[in-house]
This record gives structure tokens, sequence and C-alpha cells, in this order.
């Protein structure tokens, strides 16, 4: 299964990088593998990094193929970028797009909004300003990223990194063609989090929901994992108020993004 990370070329939020530690927890037998002790099977991973979407790096994503692409902090994607994550998605691949946001039409909300539009096939979709909500309760996505292999979620609290997070309007949102991972507040009036219905598309308002740490260090690495004799597992972060969950959420998305890959990109 092959997988590319999008986003700046380092360690904290490039999957692609091995020094990454979510590519440390795919490589995980007792997680991802073809073993019998394996919690969710697949014949192993294979990452590419790329830090951009120039005509170069553009010809090492065509050659590469990748059945998966997580964006995290801190990539933008122009009009014709938009139009190629589109076809990538329309033709079978599955893309986590994770982004910040800033004004409602600063340069990486309209981004967010016109890629969403395009997968979406609907014109009427709105984002909001950047706002920024510790408590976001993870909703019935009616598939493996709420209640998938590694922890039924729904309920359970989903973090964020530092801020400039932001949110998909409820008026006009595409409720028939995606479901709700996480609403922006208490009172559901926004969407922070979202997966498609039909297509390998999943969204999140914020850069880094997946920048991964050891330990319960502050809310900027939301997701928490623990190494014990050379295996890295997944844990709550307790920092705060809030336990979340973002660990699990990752994981839990791997799997629907494997099992729709398998399903779907050819």
């Amino acid at each position: 299964m092959k997988v590319l990370g999008l986003a700046n070329n380092d360690n904290s939020y490039n999957l692609g990088r091995s020094g990454n530690l979510l590519y440390q927890v795919l490589n995980n037998t007792n997680y991802f593998d073809n073993n019998q002790n394996s919690i969710y099977l697949v014949n192993g991973f294979d990452f590419m990094a790329l830090s951009n979407l120039n005509n170069a790096q553009i010809n090492q994503f065509q050659n590469y193929r990748p059945d998966i692409v997580l964006v995290q902090y801190n990539f933008t994607a122009n009009a014709d970028q938009q139009d190629f994550l589109a076809q990538y998605v329309a033709n079978g691949g599955v893309l986590i797009y994770c982004t910040d946001g800033d004004g409602q039409t600063a340069a990486r909300n309209t981004a967010a909004r016109n890629l969403s539009r395009k997968i979406l096939n609907d014109d009427a979709m709105e984002v909001t300003g950047s706002y920024s909500n510790n408590l976001m309760t993870i909703q019935n996505t009616d598939n493996l990223i709420s209640n998938g292999p590694f922890l039924n979620l729904v309920g359970k609290s989903m973090g964020r990194d530092a801020g400039n997070n932001f949110r998909f309007e409820i008026v006009n949102f595409p409720f028939d063609k995606a479901n709700i991972i996480a609403y922006g507040d208490d009172n559901n009036n926004t969407i922070r989090a979202f997966v498609a219905k039909n297509t390998g598309y999943a969204f999140f308002g914020d850069g880094a929901p997946f920048a991964a740490n050891q330990g319960t260090q502050a809310y900027n690495w939301p997701a928490k994992f623990n190494t014990l004799n050379g295996i890295t597992v997944a844990i709550p972060n307790t920092y705060g108020a809030v336990t979340n969950y973002n660990s699990h959420l990752f994981l839990n998305l791997m799997a629907w993004a494997v099992d729709y890959a398998q399903k779907n990109n050819p």
C-alpha cells in the first residue's frame, strides 16, 4: 500500500519521512501487517514524502501512484493543484486533506472550500474564518473512521493542534454526499471534519490533527503514542481538561483508507 505524505519536509508533519512517528506507527506489525497478530491486515506500506506539488513533484506523484495521500501542515493547493487532487480522488485514490484556516476568504480557507467543492461536485458549500475549540465530539461516520478496528470513537473527543483551525458552514453543506466526523462546537453549528460517502476524501479543518509525539505533551501534539519494548502504541491525550483520541482516530482513518484503496484504486 503506497502512502504519500504531503506536508512541510520535516519529521513533525510529513508522514512520508522515516523520522515521523506516524511512519513508525504504520510499521508496527501488531497494528498493520499480514500476520495473525495484526489488528488490520495489509501487506505493509511503502512511503514517499513531498513538500509541494510543483511540476516536478507532480511527475513524482504520478510515477509513484500513491494509494493514500495525507496532507498536513503546511500545504495550500492552488487551482491547478486542486484539479489534480480532485482527479486523483475521482480515479479512486484516497485523499486526507488537513489544513489550517485564516480569514473566511483567505487562501487556505478558499483552497479547502474549492477543492471540496470539486471533489463533492457541490458549488454551494462554504467555509468560515479561523476558529479554535478544544472539544469536538466524534460522530458516527457509518464507516471505520468512527467505529473501527482500533477503537469505537463515537462520542469521544477529537483534539486539535495549536490554532488557526476552521470550519465549514452548516448552511448548504451537502449532507447527502458526506458524513460528519466532528462538528466545530457543542452546538453543531459548524463542521470541523467530514468524510465523503462515495469517494476516498476526508477533510479536517486543522493543519495537523495527527501531529504525533510520545507521552502527554501539550495540545499542539494531539496524536499521542507510547513506545514500550520497541512497540509504539496509541494512547489517549490527557493534556488539559478534555481527553482526546486523535491517535486512535488516525489508526481508524488509515484502516478506512486502506479498505477504500483496496476496493477502488486500480
